[in-house]
């Protein structure tokens, strides 16, 4: 898991580096909060599909190509940052996750007055995740490391605010998320998958 955070932070850095040279890019930061339901299962013995709950909070940096949409109706949306996310499955045993996170999102949009741009468009997001449920399950913590890759569409708004390159941007989206990882309970190694239909709000300023 470390070894794929350490790619994903390089790989991060050169997308930023070849887009910053091709665009004029709007950098700044955002929040993102959302939840959703799904189901899953473990392949342990006797282990059946359940139900469960998710939520999530995460922070980061963003940039964007086009925000004010000046040359072209199209936009693309970048963000990558730490993630907090809850599991909570049917006996109440909630998998306590932490990991890196990025979303892509290829907006369009248009000018609607002098201060705010309306936009939408399709995203894709992965996440990679690891950490342990928050108390034993019986008898021993559950374990686990994994991604999460998500599918969806999201929409919002950029207002300008004042004569400078400030920008607060809005986002509401709407996304299915499948989940693949490893999980590790009483030192057996056993496959967790999982899909879930989350929505979530952002909140980011460009600057």
């Amino acid at each position: 898991m470390k070894k794929t955070q350490i790619f994903i932070g390089t790989l991060v850095l050169a997308l930023f580096l070849v887009a910053n040279n091709s665009f004029a890019l709007s950098l700044g930061m955002y929040i993102n909060l959302g939840g959703g339901s799904g189901e899953a299962e473990y392949d342990f013995t006797d282990s059946e599909e359940f139900d469960f709950d998710t939520g999530f909070f995460g922070l980061g940096f963003k940039f964007e190509t086009d925000p004010l949409f000046k040359k072209r109706v199209f936009s693309y949306r970048f963000q990558a940052g730490i993630e907090s996310r809850d599991i909570e499955g049917d006996e109440n045993e909630t998998l306590e996750l932490g990991g890196l996170v990025i979303n892509n999102t290829f907006a369009f949009g248009r000018k609607t007055s002098e201060t705010i741009y309306l936009w939408i468009g399709p995203q894709v997001s992965v996440g990679f995740y690891s950490g342990e449920t928050d108390e034993e399950y019986l008898g021993d913590e559950i374990s686990f490391s994994g991604v999460g890759v998500g599918i969806g569409v999201a929409g919002g708004a950029n207002f300008k605010l004042g004569g400078g390159n400030t920008i607060l941007t809005t986002t509401l989206g709407l996304r299915s998320v499948g989940f693949s990882g490893e999980a590790e309970w009483y030192a057996e190694d056993e496959d967790f998958k999982g899909n879930a239909a989350e929505v979530y709000l952002s909140l980011g300023i460009y600057f």
